[in-house]
C-alpha cells in the first residue's frame, strides 16, 4: 500500500470540504497554538506576515493573505479587501456608498470593503444564507 503525501493529499481534497485546513499552527512566546478557523474573525496583512484577530487577540502568522485566502474554505471566508479576508459568520452589516463600502464584525469592527470585492462580498453571503453554512 503507497503512502500519500500530504500534498497529494490536500491537492484530493475540494477547496470547500470540512477537511480543507480548519486548523491553523501560530507560534506564541511559549511554544504554539492551533486556532480553528472557526474561531477566526478577521485577517489582516501586515508586512510579510498575517495578523489573525480571534476576540481580543491577535496572532502573527508569518504567511500572506493570498496563501490564507487559498487554505481556508471559500464557504466560509472572503477577501473584502487588498489587506482584509472575513469570516463570513461574523459579518453583521454591510454599507454600501458609490465608490466603496464598510463591513461591521459582530464585536463592532469596522473594516474596509473595497469597490472590487463588493459584488464578491455580496455573491458570497446570498450563497451562505442559502445554504445555510
Amino acid at each position: 500500500m503507497a503512502v500519500k503525501s500530504a500534498a497529494s493529499l490536500e491537492a484530493e481534497t475540494p477547496r470547500d470540504s470540512p477537511a480543507t485546513n480548519y486548523r491553523i499552527l501560530v507560534t506564541t512566546p511559549t511554544g504554539a497554538r492551533v486556532l480553528l478557523a472557526t474561531e477566526i474573525d478577521w485577517i489582516s496583512a501586515a508586512d510579510y506576515y498575517a495578523e489573525l484577530y480571534v476576540g481580543k487577540r491577535r496572532h502573527l502568522l508569518r504567511e500572506s493573505l493570498a496563501s490564507l485566502e487559498q487554505r481556508l474554505a471559500p464557504l466560509r471566508f472572503v477577501r473584502i479587501h487588498r489587506r482584509a479576508i472575513v469570516n463570513l459568520a461574523r459579518v453583521r452589516e454591510i454599507r454600501f456608498s458609490d465608490r466603496s463600502g464598510v463591513l461591521t464584525l459582530e464585536d463592532g469592527t469596522r473594516l474596509p470593503v473595497s469597490r472590487r470585492r463588493r459584488d464578491v462580498l455580496k455573491a458570497a453571503i446570498e450563497r451562505k444564507d442559502a445554504d445555510g453554512v
